[in-house]
Parts: structure tokens; C-alpha cells; sequence
């Protein structure tokens, strides 16, 4: 029992944080939803090399050796982005 009389409850608390923990996590969502601007054209849709590979049906051996060879990317951390907008404008200038 406690000072007031009542048992107890451990959880409560736990309970009690847990909520207090959604709250922020959900406020922490909106905050970036309204934060996330959608593309201005859609050419700055940023693909991944899996994406590049799959949607114009290259192996990845093939696009290392376009970047070696001008096809424009950026360096976010460990990932390699791509502009789908100048994939689009490389693949048609390079057609066979």
C-alpha cells in the first residue's frame, strides 16, 4: 500500500511512460509528415541502385561502370542515390 491507501500497481507506471512514449513518437510523426515537401517534378524521385537495376533492366556490374563513365549519382552516407529525372535523360541520350 501507499501513502494514499491504495495497493500499489508497478505497472502503472510503466503504463504511464509507455503512454507518454506514444504521445511523443506520435507528435515526432506529424512533425516530420508536415515537414515532407512532395517532389517539385517528378524527376526528383531518388532511386537506389536495386531500383536503377530493376527498372531499366541493367545488372549492377553495368551501372558501376556508367557511373564510371558520367552517369551522374550522390553519396547519402552509404547509399548510392540516383535522380530518376537524369537516369531518365542518360538511358534515352545512350540508347543503342
Amino acid at each position: 500500500m501507499n501513502n494514499n491507501g491504495s495497493q500499489y500497481n508497478p505497472f502503472l507506471s510503466i503504463e504511464e511512460r509507455f503512454d507518454t512514449i506514444e504521445d511523443k513518437i506520435s507528435k515526432l510523426i506529424a512533425l516530420a509528415e508536415a515537414n515532407l515537401k512532395p517532389s517539385e517534378t517528378p524527376g526528383d524521385e531518388r532511386l537506389t541502385r536495386k531500383d536503377v537495376g530493376r527498372i531499366y533492366k541493367i545488372s549492377m556490374g553495368t551501372l558501376h561502370k556508367l557511373m564510371r563513365n558520367g552517369l551522374e549519382f550522390h553519396k547519402v552516407g552509404r547509399k548510392t542515390l540516383f535522380k530518376r529525372g537524369t537516369c531518365d535523360s542518360y538511358f534515352n541520350q545512350h540508347q543503342n
